[in-house]
This record gives structure tokens, C-alpha cells and sequence, in this order.
């Protein structure tokens, strides 16, 4: 039974029985108290980076904002975690001006990373690279 056949008394009735379960839901994501957010942070399903790492993630960010590609490609052999390099090649294959991107590398990226953000982007550029040929290229997820 839906609410829209009920008559009005009804409706109302509903609601005000509903009410304090609706108002007084929790959400099993949030943390209800600062000791289990805590708790959350330290799980050992939530990875962070190393603070070193975070260092070098903001100075290759900013180096290949200025188009700084060997500088940048020292740091990143000294990451300890990679994760991020996808964002990082992304950057820097799409770089409006300094960087221009070879087809094989486009093709790699979408090899490695089709399901970050950007890669429908990336996809695009590969088939335009190629001729819009682009059976061997990998998807976009």
C-alpha cells in the first residue's frame, strides 16, 4: 500500500507514527563520536600517503604545472607510494602547452588507468592521435 491511496487522515497518521524513526536515523558511515572517527582514520582498510610523499605528490603537481618534466621525473622515482601516478601522467599528457603526448603513451595510460577520472578525455585524444583508429585501445570504464 503507497501513501498516494491513502486518504489524508491516513497520510498523516503515517507520518507522525514514522516520524521519530526518520528524524532519529543514523548513518553507519558517519562516526557518532570523535573516538570512532578516530578509530575510522586508523583502519587498516583506509590507506594514507607518508608525509614524505605527500611533499613530493605537491612538488611534482606544481613542477608540471610549469611544464618542469625532469624535475618532476626525479622526484617521482623517489615516491615510496605510487598510487597517485596516474593523476600525475594525466596531468601531465594533457597539459594544454608544454607537454606533448605520443600515442603509445596515451595508449599505455589507458592500459593502466581506465577507470580514473579523465579517462574518457585521454580515450579521445588517443583516437585523434591515431587516426581514430583505436582497436588495440583500451576503454574508458
Amino acid at each position: 500500500m503507497t501513501l498516494r491511496i491513502l486518504p489524508n487522515k491516513f497520510k498523516l497518521l503515517w507520518l507522525i507514527m514514522l516520524w521519530p524513526a526518520i528524524t532519529h536515523a543514523e548513518t553507519s558511515v558517519l562516526p557518532t563520536s570523535p573516538l570512532q572517527e578516530i578509530s575510522v582514520l586508523q583502519s587498516p582498510d583506509l590507506i594514507l600517503l607518508e608525509p614524505s610523499d605527500v611533499k613530493l605528490y605537491k612538488r611534482i603537481f606544481h613542477l608540471q604545472t610549469k611544464g618542469k618534466w625532469k624535475k618532476a621525473d626525479r622526484l617521482i622515482k623517489q615516491l615510496d607510494d605510487r598510487i597517485l601516478l596516474g593523476h600525475i601522467l594525466y596531468q601531465r599528457y594533457m597539459h594544454p602547452t608544454a607537454y606533448r603526448s605520443r600515442y603509445s603513451e596515451l595508449a599505455d595510460w589507458m592500459l593502466a588507468y581506465p577507470d580514473l577520472p579523465g579517462a574518457k578525455r585521454i580515450y579521445a585524444l588517443a583516437k585523434r592521435k591515431n587516426g581514430g583508429k583505436a582497436r588495440k585501445l583500451h576503454k574508458p570504464i
